[in-house]
């Protein structure tokens, strides 16, 4: 691995290795300080890094060699996953910067140098949607009469919304799913569990997830509306969750028209999820004494599930 790496990339990957044995590193400490070593080499390939910081640890370990350094990983310039997408870069997390930057210190002090990065601070863990305003969001999603929501946009929020509680799903395993993920009679859902952090790499988990009676019949109501969605779509229809409206986008300065029927990507589900809690928690106050507002994302609600039936577990193929 050292053959590959730049000058001052291999002397911070051998402080990091120095570090390991003499604390005697736990698996999570390795695997973030090791991630690290590898986002550093991928940010030194970049040509706007500058060329003594790739030759030199004692320049990189500055305050200039942090600075382009965190301009890079903050933009997602680093990341392989955002390098490979034609383009697409998604910003750092604050988790991911607080574990650059505590690897960068350490190593630091294990070199025995002044300079050290200021931790961006811990996330505020959000949170989860309570007891009351999940049952409160059910209730409502399964009036049909009087919804301020399009019929179809309420029949795949309650579908939506039923997986999400039987599977603990988050927006992008969600958006993966097919119409192969649902078992025989939708008695189950099957998730790819993608491991998340940021330590080495990890094959991803099949879940096989019993699902309950109210998310089957959702989930019934759905397939029959999204059949309809999908009747114009060409190519593969496999996506479990779809759009419900025709679209344009501007390509080139002109309009490409994208009809009903097409997998829905993360960004659409979650504006699709803002939405519904958005309407619900405008009208909420009139109906509810005390009522509190639903939290606006997905994740929210996902982290309320406390108990999953998992039925089976296997390695994805």
């Amino acid at each position: 691995m050292s053959a590959d790496l730049h000058p001052s990339v291999e002397r911070f990957s051998a402080a990091v290795e120095d570090l390991i044995i003499e604390q005697a590193a736990k698996k999570k400490r390795r695997d973030n300080l090791r991630w690290v070593v590898k986002d550093l080499q991928a940010a030194a390939e970049r040509r706007e890094f500058p060329d003594w910081g790739r030759e030199s640890l004692h320049e990189l370990m500055t305050p200039l060699g942090w600075l382009v350094y965190e301009e890079l990983a903050r933009a997602g310039l680093t990341r392989s996953r955002h390098r490979a997408s034609a383009g697409v870069h998604v910003p750092a997390s604050m988790s991911s910067m607080r574990t650059r930057a505590t690897a960068w210190n350490a190593v630091a002090q294990q070199l025995g140098l002044e300079f050290r990065v200021k931790l961006p601070p811990k996330p505020t863990a959000k949170l989860p949607v309570a007891d009351r305003q999940r049952a409160v969001m059910r209730r409502e999603l399964s009036k049909p009469a009087g919804s301020p929501m399009r019929e179809d946009a309420r029949i795949r929020m309650l579908a939506m919304y039923g997986v999400i509680l039987d599977t603990r799903a988050r927006s992008g395993e969600l958006v993966k799913m097919t119409l192969s993920s649902l078992g025989e009679d939708l008695a189950t859902v099957s998730v790819v569990r993608q491991p998340q952090g940021v330590g080495e790499p990890r094959v991803p988990v099949v879940e096989t997830i019993r699902t309950s009676e109210f998310t089957r019949t959702a989930l019934r109501q759905w397939l029959e509306v999204r059949a309809e969605k999908v009747r114009s779509v060409e190519g593969a229809k496999d996506a479990l969750w779809v759009s419900l409206r025709d679209n344009h986008t501007g390509v080139s300065r002109g309009q490409l028209f994208v009809p009903s029927g097409m997998p829905l990507q993360i960004r659409g589900l979650e504006r699709a999820y803002s939405r519904v809690v958005a309407r619900l928690n405008d009208q909420m106050p009139g109906r509810e004494a005390g009522w509190s507002p639903l939290p606006g994302t997905v994740e929210q609600l996902r982290r309320s599930v406390r108990k999953i039936d998992v039925v089976s577990l296997n390695l994805a193929a």
